[in-house]
């Protein structure tokens, strides 16, 4: 807020984060939506071209988010890599855009409770928003439902038709871990929020949800943001004149 205030030319106080970011979120609707039937075809043929997967609509991960400490001291913001986070659960379809984002759950939370207590596990259980014979892909920390398959569990028995079909949704799979790492590379805030209500968190990580998005769709290029180097004083002026550079 600091170096953006100082762009500008506005006291930090003056820097409104919770307003831009309730602001953003209103819009969540027209930026983070589910594919209908006929776009569901579409994102299938798609995924089955890279990896010869049929019925594929989307790609399932969740990941952490850092925070700056534990929210009202509660312990179980402590994820099993010992720093405080709370759990953001993505759904990318094949061109790295979010169809679905859930967030606000401790970081020790698994991922596998996280889905259950999320909308998008009553939209593959109770609705008709994914079609017949259709499905996400996710790894092995999710359980196996009619709309998720996950990979054969190798117990050192698998054979090599279950091996080669493991490999295929690995490689299918990775295009959410490409879509988190570009959300994460896109918005260093993710990196760590230092911010210490809940909700104020939630709506920073949901606004950076909806900003991938309309980056995604603009075809935006991620490589001269990922460039400036994290020292670089400068870094966010040069973002800002790339931005606000007319046509």
């Amino acid at each position: 807020m600091r170096e953006v205030g100082h762009y500008f030319g506005l006291a930090k106080s003056s820097v409104h984060l919770r307003r831009v970011s309730t602001t953003i979120n209103n819009v969540m609707g027209h930026l983070i939506s589910w594919a209908d039937h006929q776009k569901q075809q579409d994102i299938t043929v798609q995924f089955q071209l890279q990896s010869q997967l049929p019925g594929v609509i989307g790609a399932l991960d969740g990941t952490h988010i850092r925070i700056s400490g534990a929210i009202g001291g509660d312990v179980d913001y402590i994820n099993r890599k010992g720093f405080h986070s709370v759990q953001l659960q993505i759904v990318s379809d094949n061109r790295m855009l979010i169809r679905h984002a859930f967030t606000g759950w401790p970081g020790s939370t698994h991922d596998a409770r996280v889905l259950r207590n999320s909308s998008l596990y009553n939209l593959g259980e109770k609705s008709n928003k994914i079609a017949q014979d259709m499905y996400l892909l996710a790894d092995s920390a999710y359980p196996l439902r009619e709309w998720i398959i996950t990979p054969f569990r190798d117990n050192g028995r698998l054979n090599q038709g279950q091996l080669r079909f493991n490999r295929a949704l690995s490689s299918s799979r990775q295009i959410v871990e490409r879509c988190i790492g570009l959300l994460k590379g896109r918005f260093r805030r993710l990196r760590e929020i230092s911010l210490h209500l809940l909700l104020d968190i939630i709506q920073n990580i949901i606004s950076a949800c909806i900003l991938h998005n309309l980056c995604v769709v603009k075809n935006d290029n991620i490589e001269r943001f990922m460039e400036e180097p994290d020292d670089d004083p400068n870094r966010y002026a040069n973002i800002f004149s790339i931005l606000l550079k007319p046509d």
